[in-house]
């Protein structure tokens, strides 16, 4: 297989992997203007596209304008972080470089982390099997025996949840509970 074929194929995978762990609707980004509000998958369009970065304030500015602009950056960081796969697709049919595509994939692999630490939603437990309750058993800092009695699944899946989808916090306290256990 030539490298650019794998190159192709990495991309393929992270787009794919971005689609299921994403939480953003079907509805398709091509032509959009600031007034469509088509019925399309998901629902009823919002007006206008993607947020621009937030703009500088000029010289002199008082500390609450640049407190503003600060939030404003944090906030417009995040959705950033945040890209549909349709975005990439789209970039994809714009690439000329090989460069270019690497750089693509590199950016879906960060989007996709970015969706993993997005915040758990509060309340009940995520549904069975979705990505919010992998995360939500990667995140968990209960046993692994306990997690697998709870959700009638074995303790190998648990470990495998716990290894794709845990955070720093989750495996180190477990691994101070535990400390005789291989970190997974």
């Amino acid at each position: 297989m030539s490298s650019n074929e794998e190159l192709f194929r990495d991309f393929r995978q992270a787009v794919a992997e971005l689609t299921l762990i994403s939480h953003t609707s079907g509805v398709s980004h091509e032509g959009r203007t600031s007034r469509s509000t088509d019925d399309a998958i998901g629902g009823r369009r919002p007006p206008g596209g993607d947020v621009d970065r937030p703009r500088r304030p000029k010289p002199g500015a008082s500390a609450a304008d640049m407190n503003e602009y600060y939030d404003a950056l944090e906030s417009w960081k995040e959705s950033y972080l945040r890209r549909t796969p349709a975005y990439f697709i789209s970039e994809f049919d714009k690439c000329r470089t090989t460069a270019r595509l690497i750089e693509l994939t590199e950016e879906a692999r960060r989007t996709i982390e970015a969706w993993k630490i997005t915040p758990l939603p509060s309340g009940d437990e995520p549904e069975f099997g979705s990505s919010q309750w992998k995360r939500y058993v990667g995140a968990s800092t209960r046993s692994i025996g306990d997690l697998a009695r709870q959700f009638h699944v074995s303790r190998q899946y648990i470990i495998k949840i716990q290894r794709d989808y845990g955070t720093p916090e989750s495996r180190a306290a477990r691994a101070a509970r535990n400390p005789h256990r291989k970190a997974a």
